[in-house]
């Protein structure tokens, strides 16, 4: 089995994880606590992809997007970022469920996505929502504008986050203009 990763004391939506209780068919448990007071035994691997989130009892609550979302992050005070605390893609981008009508319908999405949807208002189709402050987990209205990708490309570019050499503005100015 790989070396396992310590969640003591990680925030996953209601849950706070405890200690490592023990694995069975391959699996870790852990003992974690919900923010009503329950303490149970829940797979690691469900609160990291999103599927725990509480202990039960968030079942019986209506799902407003607004309190999903605000429930769901660590408030950063010096920068203001809402980290979101549930489950990521290998980018570090938070990733969520969206119900669609019937019961059983959903999308996955990123989760900056839905917070500018929810707080701001519709994305216009062919539209990236793009963070001011280059913080893939973060889902601050505040901190989110609309682009296309040229312009989140020229943001990333702008700011020295590119993973190639960095060019001098001089070769940038020079390059040939899309039309």
């Amino acid at each position: 089995m790989a070396k396992s990763i310590d969640i003591s004391g990680r925030r996953f939506g209601r849950l706070i994880a405890i200690s490592f209780s023990h694995s069975k068919d391959r699996n870790e448990l852990w003992k974690v606590v919900c923010d009503c007071g329950v303490e149970k035994v829940i797979y690691k691997k469900t609160m990291l992809n999103g599927e725990a989130v509480s202990c039960g009892c968030k079942k019986s609550t209506a799902k407003d997007p607004v309190e999903k979302i605000k429930e769901s992050v660590v408030i950063d005070e010096t920068t203001g970022c809402w980290n979101w605390t549930l489950s990521k893609d290998n980018a570090g981008y938070g990733r969520l469920k969206v119900q669609m009508g019937a019961r059983d319908k959903f999308r996955m999405t990123s989760t900056h996505r839905r917070a500018y949807e929810v707080f701001v208002g519709d994305i216009p189709k062919g539209m990236c929502v793009c963070h001011k402050c280059d913080n893939p987990s973060c889902c601050n209205p505040e901190h989110l504008f609309i682009g296309t990708h040229k312009d989140n490309m020229q943001d990333m570019i702008s700011k020295g986050r590119q993973g190639w050499a960095k060019k001098s503005d001089a070769a940038i100015a020079a390059a040939p203009k899309e039309i």
